[in-house]
């Protein structure tokens, strides 16, 4: 008499659930896996058993994964390893679109949710088809102990608002929608509000999702662009002549998805910002020079333009070219960096814990010639020891000694990338540091920081507070992973 049908499934259901259990720990739970799709059925692996005809360590091996739904090998870190990611690109009605340039831009992964990881190869490119679909071969593993979860991509077509999404990497086809953009134009006068001023360069704010190329010049007409996102934007027009360097004020309009609108702005003369570095600072000034943001608080979002310069060895710097308004300004040469304008405190103690703040100026039609106070510069430097104790060579420390614009923009001082590898002694040297609260990280390595609390997470990092013209050492053993 045949086994009912029901026995034969479980039978072949508990011999697989037996030879998966007889595997490692690490083999059955993989950590940091990205997202899989649904466990295979039965079927699927009464499939993978029979098919098998090699050794009984294959064998096992292969069933685990069909049980699992994964593709991936035990967990174990490969770079060569990819999957494909399907795509389809899609308009509100959901009609494909076909030609629109899918770009991948980044990595995440579960267990770093919050980083972005990027290719450690060229990101690829693919092109839509006729039904709007397109592929994307993606690394299995966005770091050495993180599996890759999501992919981030830009999707791009001539006729659409560029979008930029993330997408898991389970293996269905993911739908990414593209709107159609307000039109707007744009165009300026000088003196005479009858004339029209058509050479002229937008800027709008991020908010608008449009970029310097998505304009177009047409001869003798006012600049356009039918990619603008819907909401409430900024946006600002510069005119270069012969008679010199022309800014509009900055203006604030709303978009909807039936706008078609022309912005038209006065356009007044650029000024020129004319300073010098303290004069504390020993001349001749060595690689110095200056960063200047001018910013507007908006009703809904903020605008900033930046602007640079070199400082000359006798201390002088000239900023050309600049509209009328108010902004924040920092600089720095070797040995030395700007002083930041903290809020008062009660007790002189608490400034280190701020982070450094810019120093104001005002850019007015006839701006007076600027002092940018300084002070000596700041340095660190760490000795990294292995957990046994030894000198950690060849670890690759990071610093990011940020400052904070008026608007809530955050960036390097001075744009600089604090980065530095210790030596045979495991030490890691930085100099020509501004003042103030600064992190400290490990770049991916074998080697790690520690976790600490940090509030109410838990961070791997060192939270270091500098005074300015000092040298300070701290130590530090890092862990293996």
């Amino acid at each position: 008499m045949p086994w009912p049908r029901s026995i034969f499934v479980t039978v072949i259901t508990a011999f697989a659930f037996a030879l998966w259990m007889s595997q490692p720990f690490a083999a059955r739970h993989p950590v940091d896996l990205a997202e899989a799709p649904p466990a295979a059925t039965t079927a699927e692996i009464t499939a993978a058993r029979l098919a098998d005809s090699t050794t009984g360590e294959t064998q096992r091996t292969t069933i685990a994964a069909v049980v699992g739904g994964l593709s991936r090998s035990g967990g174990t870190f490969d770079p060569h390893a990819h999957e494909q990611l399907r795509l389809r690109i899609v308009d509100v009605h959901g009609r494909p679109i076909a030609g629109a340039e899918v770009c991948a831009t980044g990595l995440r992964s579960k267990a770093h949710p919050g980083s972005h990881f990027r290719w450690r190869d060229a990101p690829p490119h693919a092109i839509s088809d006729a039904h709007g679909e397109a592929t994307l071969s993606f690394p299995v593993w966005a770091s050495e102990r993180a599996a890759t979860s999501r992919v981030t991509i830009q999707v791009d077509h001539r006729e659409f608002i560029p979008n930029g999404a993330e997408v898991g990497v389970a293996p269905s086809v993911h739908e990414v929608t593209l709107e159609r953009g307000a039109l707007i134009s744009v165009s300026g006068w000088v003196g005479d509000p009858s004339t029209l001023v058509t050479e002229v360069e937008p800027r709008v704010t991020d908010s608008a999702r449009v970029r310097n190329s998505d304009w177009q010049y047409p001869v003798g007409r006012p600049p356009s662009t039918h990619r603008m996102a819907f909401g409430e934007h900024a946006l600002y027009l510069t005119h270069r002549c012969d008679a010199g360097v022309f800014h509009s004020g900055i203006h604030e309009f709303q978009v909807t998805p039936t706008t078609r609108k022309h912005i038209r702005l006065e356009l007044k003369p650029a000024v020129t910002l004319r300073g010098r570095l303290g004069d504390n600072v020993p001349r001749p000034i060595r690689n110095g020079s200056v960063h200047l943001n001018l910013s507007v608080d908006l009703s809904s979002t903020q605008m900033s333009r930046a602007f640079s310069a070199q400082v000359t060895p006798d201390g002088q710097f000239e900023l050309p070219g600049l509209p009328i308004g108010t902004g924040e300004i920092v600089g720095a040469c070797d040995g030395w960096t700007s002083v930041s304008t903290l809020p008062p405190c009660e007790h002189e103690a608490l400034r280190s814990h701020l982070r450094p703040k810019p120093q104001s100026v005002d850019v007015s039609d006839v701006p007076a010639e600027m002092v940018l106070a300084m002070q000596p510069a700041s340095a660190l430097t760490i000795q990294a020891t292995d957990p046994d104790g030894k000198p950690a060579v060849g670890v690759e420390f990071r610093l990011s000694a940020n400052v904070l614009w008026r608007h809530g923009h955050a960036e390097p001082f001075m744009r600089r990338r604090l980065r530095t590898l210790t030596d045979e002694n495991g030490l890691a040297v930085f100099t020509e540091l501004p003042a103030g609260r600064l992190d400290c990280t490990v770049a991916s390595s074998p080697l790690r920081l520690p976790w600490r609390k940090q509030g109410e997470r838990s961070v791997r990092n060192i939270r270091l507070e500098l005074v300015s013209g000092t040298h300070h050492e701290t130590e530090v053993r890092l862990t293996r992973e």
